[in-house]
Protein backbone atom coordinates (compact mmCIF):
# COMPACT_ATOMS: atom_id res chain seq x y z
CA UNK A 1 0.00 0.00 0.00
CA UNK A 2 3.05 2.27 0.09
CA UNK A 3 2.70 5.72 1.54
CA UNK A 4 -0.77 6.45 0.23
CA UNK A 5 -3.02 7.44 3.09
CA UNK A 6 -6.42 7.80 1.46
CA UNK A 7 -7.75 4.59 -0.06
CA UNK A 8 -10.72 3.91 -2.31
CA UNK A 9 -11.65 0.37 -3.29
CA UNK A 10 -14.21 -0.78 -5.80
CA UNK A 11 -15.30 -4.44 -6.04
CA UNK A 12 -12.31 -6.69 -5.33
CA UNK A 13 -11.46 -10.32 -5.91
CA UNK A 14 -11.11 -12.71 -2.97
CA UNK A 15 -7.32 -12.49 -2.68
CA UNK A 16 -7.24 -8.69 -2.84
CA UNK A 17 -10.17 -8.38 -0.43
CA UNK A 18 -8.35 -10.48 2.20
CA UNK A 19 -5.27 -8.31 1.76
CA UNK A 20 -7.14 -4.97 1.92
CA UNK A 21 -9.75 -5.69 4.62
CA UNK A 22 -7.36 -5.29 7.59
CA UNK A 23 -6.58 -1.72 6.51
CA UNK A 24 -10.29 -0.93 6.96
CA UNK A 25 -10.63 -2.44 10.45
CA UNK A 26 -11.99 -0.33 13.30
CA UNK A 27 -11.05 -0.76 16.91
CA UNK A 28 -12.60 -4.03 18.15
CA UNK A 29 -14.24 -4.66 14.77
CA UNK A 30 -12.73 -6.43 11.76
CA UNK A 31 -13.84 -5.41 8.27
CA UNK A 32 -15.45 -8.31 6.41
CA UNK A 33 -13.44 -9.04 3.24
CA UNK A 34 -16.51 -10.59 1.62
CA UNK A 35 -18.17 -7.16 1.68
CA UNK A 36 -15.41 -5.89 -0.63
CA UNK A 37 -16.21 -8.66 -3.11
CA UNK A 38 -19.89 -7.76 -3.39
CA UNK A 39 -19.92 -3.99 -3.79
CA UNK A 40 -22.54 -2.79 -6.26
CA UNK A 41 -21.51 -1.16 -9.51
CA UNK A 42 -20.43 2.43 -8.85
CA UNK A 43 -19.93 1.89 -5.11
CA UNK A 44 -16.52 2.28 -3.48
CA UNK A 45 -15.29 1.83 0.07
CA UNK A 46 -13.22 4.87 1.04
CA UNK A 47 -10.92 5.30 4.01
CA UNK A 48 -9.54 8.74 4.80
CA UNK A 49 -6.96 9.00 7.59
CA UNK A 50 -8.62 9.58 10.94
CA UNK A 51 -12.02 8.34 9.78
CA UNK A 52 -13.77 4.99 9.52
CA UNK A 53 -14.21 3.34 6.15
CA UNK A 54 -17.49 4.14 4.45
CA UNK A 55 -19.26 3.32 1.22
CA UNK A 56 -19.82 6.06 -1.32
CA UNK A 57 -21.68 6.11 -4.62
CA UNK A 58 -19.58 7.19 -7.57
CA UNK A 59 -21.93 8.28 -10.35
CA UNK A 60 -21.23 7.12 -13.87
CA UNK A 61 -19.90 9.81 -16.16
CA UNK A 62 -22.41 11.54 -18.40
CA UNK A 63 -21.82 10.47 -21.97
CA UNK A 64 -23.16 12.79 -24.61
CA UNK A 65 -22.32 10.57 -27.54
CA UNK A 66 -19.69 12.97 -28.80
CA UNK A 67 -18.13 12.68 -32.21
CA UNK A 68 -16.55 9.24 -32.72
CA UNK A 69 -14.58 10.36 -35.76
CA UNK A 70 -12.99 13.22 -33.80
CA UNK A 71 -12.06 10.86 -30.96
CA UNK A 72 -10.43 8.40 -33.37
CA UNK A 73 -8.53 11.20 -35.12
CA UNK A 74 -7.32 12.69 -31.84
CA UNK A 75 -6.29 9.27 -30.50
CA UNK A 76 -4.30 8.51 -33.63
CA UNK A 77 -2.54 11.87 -33.41
CA UNK A 78 -1.52 11.34 -29.78
CA UNK A 79 -1.00 7.59 -29.56
CA UNK A 80 -0.65 6.33 -33.12
CA UNK A 81 2.54 4.73 -34.37
CA UNK A 82 3.10 4.11 -38.06
CA UNK A 83 2.86 0.54 -39.26
CA UNK A 84 6.43 0.72 -40.58
CA UNK A 85 7.71 1.69 -37.12
CA UNK A 86 5.79 -1.12 -35.45
CA UNK A 87 7.04 -3.69 -37.98
CA UNK A 88 10.62 -2.44 -37.60
CA UNK A 89 10.38 -2.77 -33.79
CA UNK A 90 8.92 -6.27 -34.06
CA UNK A 91 11.72 -7.28 -36.44
CA UNK A 92 14.34 -6.00 -33.98
CA UNK A 93 12.79 -7.97 -31.11
CA UNK A 94 12.48 -11.16 -33.14
CA UNK A 95 16.07 -10.94 -34.36
CA UNK A 96 17.25 -10.24 -30.82
CA UNK A 97 15.42 -13.30 -29.48
CA UNK A 98 16.59 -15.65 -32.24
Amino acid sequence: MGTARTHAYFRLGARDAKFVAPSLDREHQEYNPVALQHLARGVAVVRIPGTDAREIDVPAPIVDGGNPEAVIKQSRLHYGVSRATVERNIAKVLQFNS
